[in-house]
């Protein structure tokens, strides 16, 4: 392999093509023979370590990060956060969370670059620290709520179109009983991934369904319908966002609708190799009251929709279609 910076980066484009492709197995060949000529080129190691991650293989992944932070630890923060990730101590993560963060700032602060996504990058994982203050055993500590906050704000400083920092501002909100603050922001990052559709900013799949269990937790269920919709669109073969979709709906009594999400699961279920016995339970347990509704009534029914919410089904239909 050729080692002039010319036949260094055509490599790597080709790499990076095969990665969109999905031909990860290649890629991972190819890379580690790129790695036996380019051993000092920490952006390599990068690119390893998100194709391992994507075959699953961890430790690999970590050894990779730790090969690129040594080779160059100034260069992103976007490694630190990875990094972090793979940590299964909440304490560790933040440690890296932190030292990602500190590099993005620097990079922010010198004006190397200000480009929209290092600042759509930088806020996210301020917005991931506050996330796992939130949600882990470092909820006890301290400084906790300070941290969360502080975090958050500067987030929404760096970045207020982030749907993520935006869903986990409100977060907090609900954490601190105040409802309608949650859904003011709520409502924007709902606009703001409605209005991305079809566009490179569309955010990824944990943040829709974040935002669609914040709804569902306060009660709008409709709008929970409307996000999951588009998560079984980009994965219809996700058990948790049918089960999910198929609760809500049976809440709001569209008995009909929950019924055919279940039998979207039932035959996810049997596929070889699914394994979740607590969600298989739940699956369950809600199939057994739609029985009870359907020999009671004699069959299910949909629920009329609110006055709000009555669209033309193709026209609903229409405005949930995604190009994936």
């Amino acid at each position: 392999m050729d080692t002039d910076n010319t036949h260094y980066e055509d490599d790597k484009k080709h790499i990076e093509q095969l990665i969109k492709q999905l031909n990860l197995e290649e890629a991972k060949i190819k890379l580690e023979t790129m790695i036996q000529f380019y051993k000092n080129k920490a952006d390599l190691y990068d690119l390893y370590s998100e194709v391992l991650i994507s075959l699953n293989y961890e430790k690999e992944a970590k050894l990779a990060l730790e090969q690129s932070i040594s080779l160059d630890p100034l260069s992103s923060g976007d490694k630190y956060m990875t990094y972090g990730q793979l940590m299964n101590k909440p304490k560790k993560k933040a440690e890296q969370f932190l030292k990602g963060i500190e590099v993005y700032r620097s990079i922010v602060h010198k004006n190397i670059i200000n480009e929209e996504s290092l600042l759509f990058a930088f806020s996210s994982a301020l917005s991931s620290l506050a996330e796992l203050y939130m949600t882990t055993e470092l909820c006890d500590t301290k400084d906790a709520e300070e941290i969360c906050e502080n975090s958050l704000q500067e987030a929404y400083q760096i970045c207020s179109k982030n749907p993520d920092v935006l869903i986990q501002l409100a977060n907090l909100r609900i954490i601190r009983a105040k409802d309608k603050e949650a859904k003011d922001f709520m409502d924007r990052a709902f606009d703001l991934i409605m209005n991305s559709k079809n566009t490179d900013n569309f955010p990824d799949s944990e943040i829709i369904f974040n935002l669609s269990k914040n709804y569902s937790e306060l009660g709008d269920y409709y709008t929970a319908n409307k996000l999951l919709e588009i998560l079984v669109q980009l994965d219809d073969e996700n058990v948790e966002y049918w089960y999910y979709l198929s609760f809500n709906h049976y809440t709001i009594k569209n008995f009909l609708y929950s019924q055919n999400c279940l039998d979207n699961i039932s035959e996810l279920i049997k596929k070889p190799g699914f394994v979740d016995e607590e969600i298989s339970e739940a699956v369950k347990e809600l199939q057994d009251k739609l029985s009870e509704i359907s020999k009671k009534e004699g069959k299910l029914v949909n629920n009329l929709l609110e006055s709000e919410d009555q669209e033309d089904e193709e026209e609903r239909n229409n405005s949930m279609n995604i190009d994936v």
